[in-house]
């Protein structure tokens, strides 16, 4: 499947199959079972589609510069024989269900009050590499854990804009069992 196809932004159902696809697509990875069976990929639409976040929206972004990939790409990808893309993909999760039209419309017309719901059910991101098998980068979640007892919760605000435009903020969690 070539890359060049997927338009720049798509707005979809969250799903595990549209999360399959797009993973697919991006790493030109051709073995559908196999990336639906990844755990990685098991976890965060488990993650998601808990009842504390209930992910219903996904924003894609195909054509995503991220910096850290490029310096691996510099110093690795570009070496090798076989071409790699460039750019990566970052998907965006919303808890709030939307369609592409009254998104494109809502920025189009600045109506603020769709963007600042939006902003509101903003759950996080992640970040798709075009690589095979090793597919995850950043990924930035809005933070789920309902026993804190159990769990410490090390969290950093991260800003996020997307193209140029939309800010949201979001926390990125790193959650550590204690002992």
């Amino acid at each position: 499947m070539p890359n060049s196809n997927l338009p720049s932004i798509s707005i979809a159902e969250f799903t595990k199959d549209f999360l399959t696809e797009i993973i697919r697509y991006k790493t030109c990875w051709d073995q559908r079972d196999e990336v639906n069976k990844k755990a990685q990929l098991t976890y965060l639409h488990d993650y998601l589609k808990s009842p504390e976040l209930n992910a219903k929206t996904i924003l894609l972004e195909n054509e995503y510069i991220d910096r850290h990939y490029l310096e691996d790409y510099a110093e690795y990808y570009v070496r090798c024989f076989s071409s790699h893309p460039r750019k990566c993909a970052r998907v965006h999760f919303f808890s709030e269900k939307f369609d592409e039209d009254s998104f494109l419309n809502a920025i189009t017309q600045n109506d603020e009050s769709f963007l600042g719901n939006i902003q509101k059910k903003y759950l996080g991101f992640l970040v798709i590499r075009p690589i095979p098998h090793t597919f995850l980068a950043k990924v930035c979640l809005k933070p789920n854990i309902t026993n804190s007892d159990s769990y410490r919760i090390i969290t950093k605000k991260q800003n996020i804009t997307l193209y140029g435009y939309i800010r949201f903020s979001a926390l990125a969690k790193k959650g550590f069992k204690v002992r």
